[in-house]
């Protein structure tokens, strides 16, 4: 697994914004994280990172997205934030009640979306 960028995306009807972190496995025929790498990565983050460190949002995508001069581009992911209907990459979120990060669906994005999940 490898950190790829990292960048804030705004979160409607807050008053702030939080952070996200996008990986890319290097396990070409792993597309996505299994619950166990979920739980190992959880405690991993929770065990190195202050609370207010921690990304609320992780994006998996299959390959590095980079400029023509090899940087990573992080302005498109920025913008394209954690919306589930624009992002085809699987996304998860940081479950405050679990601090586990859990499979983002269009139930949870409307639950964050209508403020009822704290970031």
């Amino acid at each position: 697994m490898i950190v790829t960028a990292h960048g804030i995306v705004c979160v409607p009807g807050t008053d702030g914004r939080a952070g996200m972190v996008t990986l890319h496995l290097k396990d070409e025929h792993q597309a996505t994280l299994t619950p166990a790498m979920l739980v190992t990565l959880s405690r991993y983050i929770r065990e190195s990172l202050p609370s207010y460190a921690r990304p609320r949002f992780i994006r998996v995508q299959p390959q590095l997205t980079l400029t023509s001069t090899y940087k990573q581009q992080k302005a498109a992911l920025v913008r394209e934030g954690f919306d589930v209907s624009q992002v085809r990459d699987p996304l998860y979120y940081l479950d405050p009640s679990t601090q586990a990060y859990m499979p983002l669906d269009q139930t949870a994005f409307q639950q964050i979306m209508a403020g009822n999940v704290p970031m």
